[in-house]
Parts: C-alpha cells; structure tokens; sequence
C-alpha cells in the first residue's frame, strides 16, 4: 500500500510541475531522480517503494516516463493528463486487481486481472473527460475519442510487465490526448 501511496502521491505531484517550473526544469528533476532511486534501489533507502513482490524497475521507469512526457510533449494538459493516467490509473488497477483478483490474463509476461484493467480503464476515460472539459473542447465527437483513448491505453498497459508501464503509459496517454484535442 505505501509503493502505491508514493506513486499516486508522486505522479500527481510531477502531472503539476508545469505550473510552478518550465518543462526543461522538469525534464531535469525526473533525469536526477533516475540515479537517485538507482542509488536508493542499491542500498535500500527507500523499502516500501523497492520491495514488491515481483521483478520490476517500476520506480527506475517512473521519473523516465516524466521526463519523456515533459521532453514529448512540452504543454500542460496533455503532459499532466499523461502521467496522471500513470499515476492513478495503474495504481487504481493494482489496487482493485489485488483486492478484487477475480479472473485474470497474461498477455506476453504481463499477468493482468479483468477487474484491474476495468478500474484502469474507467479512471483513463475520467481523466480524459476532464482533460477535455478543462480547455473546453468536450463535445460528443471528442467523448466518443475519449473512448477510443481510454481503450487505447487499457490495452497497452495490459500488455506491459516489469514497471516498463510507467515509461510507455505519460508518453503515449499525452500523445493521444494532444491528437484529440487538435482535431
């Protein structure tokens, strides 16, 4: 519980960075932060985020997948939308997934259960619904996209293992955001 308390916590965090510092900025804090949680990973600073139960560089990916987002995609909404789609969306789906494990697949090495992807999916289609509504550009066109992108990104991280999620899911949630809302 507190490995997912910190990537909540840390991913909502770093979705609003933009608002206090430029997105080179960010790109640098999420750079020094890889060596630094190598360093923790190494000498155990930090257990509740390395220990877990299963092989994953998930807290090495995590400041990779900001820094890429910020590096990508340098614009508010689609950068915040991205790593909060990291953020809480995965870390909902874990948590439902492990409470509530019902049926379960594996899709290459990735083990998923249905309810886990259920909740990541509902949590991406809220988050894509307001990162719509905030500029103003929810129309019925752009909830229907906002279907296409939650499903989207419900069965690519269905598909990812190892923590490689948290790099793949900023990028590719704030690029489908920003092809949404330039249309």
């Amino acid at each position: 519980m507190s490995r997912k308390t910190a990537h909540i916590t840390c991913g909502v965090l770093a979705a609003f960075l933009p608002l206090f510092m430029s997105f080179p900025a960010v790109i640098v804090v999420a750079a020094l932060f890889v060596p630094f949680m190598l360093v923790s990973r190494r000498f155990g600073i930090f257990p509740s985020v390395h220990s877990v139960e299963r092989s994953t560089l998930g807290e090495i990916y995590f400041p990779l997948g900001v820094g890429l987002a910020a590096a990508a995609f340098p614009r508010a909404i689609p950068y915040g939308y991205g790593v909060l789609v990291m953020a809480l969306s995965d870390a909902f789906a874990s948590l439902a997934g492990g409470r509530w494990a019902g049926r379960s697949y594996s899709v290459f090495r990735a083990h998923k259960t249905v309810t886990g992807s259920a909740v990541f999916f509902v949590t991406t289609l809220a988050l894509t619904l307001i990162a719509l509504a905030v500029p103003g550009r929810l129309t019925l066109t752009s909830c229907v996209a906002a279907i296409g992108v939650a499903l989207v990104l419900t069965m690519v991280e269905g598909t990812l293992a190892g923590g490689i999620d948290n790099v793949v899911l900023p990028v590719a949630g704030a690029g489908l955001l920003l092809l949404v809302l330039s249309r």
